[in-house]
């Protein structure tokens, strides 16, 4: 379809017409109308303001969105697979249940978004603003032989990604500070050097996942599950990590300072020079980890089990070792 101006394709939408697949609307004015179910595939509406309106299922597959104005606007779902979205302001926006799959949103701005039950796979959502969005039950995860959803060095701050699943999603050095990811699924992910302090990780599921160097001081993670997680350096700064299952996972050089361990799984774990002064580490199983040079001055080991753990060179200075199963089998006394 050829060019049209804002009132000539409303005109058409009130006649019936529907499809306007492949038109150039580059900069059109359509606030606050009403296009539900319109179908704008392949169209060229690059700069348009389409604020506040109501697009409920409509068709944008492929289409150029770039630098559009959709703050406010009800998206939801819409297909907007393929679409270009790069620098679009979503601030506000409803796109629960849209689907985004292979979406590129650089730089786009949605902030305060409902992303509820969206499908954003293989989206490239890097260097994005999310603060406060909204991700319940949203599907981020990586396909079989499919891209990786990209949310590299995105603002996800505040962002509720509860239930969410962004199996291995890459998340490097994201901005997850204060983020819900309670039950969320990142086996697999890539969190290297991401930002998730005070973020609240309860029964989140961080298997296999690469978080080196990531800051996590302050998170809540009681049950989270870190079985294999590269974790070398990570910061674990007063971190409640009761009862989090760290099976196998790479520990070296943490810091876990006055970090709540209490009745965690450490089994054959990497602690090596970890950080460990001041924690709590009550009931704690230990069984066959690697604590060479760990640093545990001050730590209260209650009742922990060491069985065949490597503690030969580790720093136990003013540390807690009341009822401690030691490595040979015998209890501490």
């Amino acid at each position: 379809m050829s060019n049209l101006d804002a009132a000539q394709l409303l005109d058409y939408y009130v006649a019936g017409q529907t499809d306007f697949s492949q038109a150039n609307l580059a900069g059109i004015q359509l606030a606050g109308v009403d296009l539900i179910g319109v179908d704008l595939s392949e169209s060229n509406l690059c700069g348009a303001n389409l604020s506040f309106a109501l697009l409920g299922r409509a068709n944008f597959r492929r289409a150029n969105l770039a630098g559009a104005d959709l703050r406010g606007a009800n998206l939801t779902q819409a297909d907007l697979t393929e679409s270009l979205l790069q620098e679009a302001n979503l601030h506000g926006a409803s796109l629960e249940k849209a689907i985004l799959v292979g979406a590129d949103i650089t730089l786009a701005d949605l902030t305060d978004c409902n992303l509820i039950e969206a499908d954003l796979r293989q989206a490239n959502l890097s260097s994005t603003r999310f603060v406060g969005a909204c991700f319940r039950g949203a599907n981020l995860r990586k396909d079989n032989y499919q891209e990786r959803t990209v949310l590299r060095g995105t603002d996800l701050e505040k962002a509720d990604f509860q239930s969410a699943n962004l199996a291995e999603a890459d998340l490097a050095r994201v901005n997850l500070t204060g983020a819900n990811l309670k039950e969320a699924n990142l086996r697999g992910a890539d969190l290297m050097g991401a930002n998730l302090e005070r973020a609240y990780c309860q029964m989140t599921r961080l298997t296999d996942t690469n978080l080196k160097k990531a800051g996590l001081a302050w998170a809540n993670l009681r049950e989270a599950r870190f079985d294999r997680a590269q974790l070398q350096e990570a910061d674990f700064f007063q971190a409640d990590c009761y009862q989090a299952n760290f099976s196998h996972a790479h520990l070296d050089q943490i810091i876990g300072e006055k970090a709540n361990f209490t009745q965690a799984i450490f089994t054959k774990a990497d602690l090596r020079r970890a950080n460990l002064r001041g924690s709590t580490l009550k009931e704690a199983r230990l069984i066959e980890a690697y604590l060479a040079r760990t640093d545990l001055t001050g730590a209260d080991l209650t009742g922990a089990n060491l069985i065949r753990a490597e503690i030969s060179s580790t720093l136990l200075l003013d540390a807690n070792l009341t009822d401690v199963t030691m490595p040979d089998g015998s209890t501490y006394q």
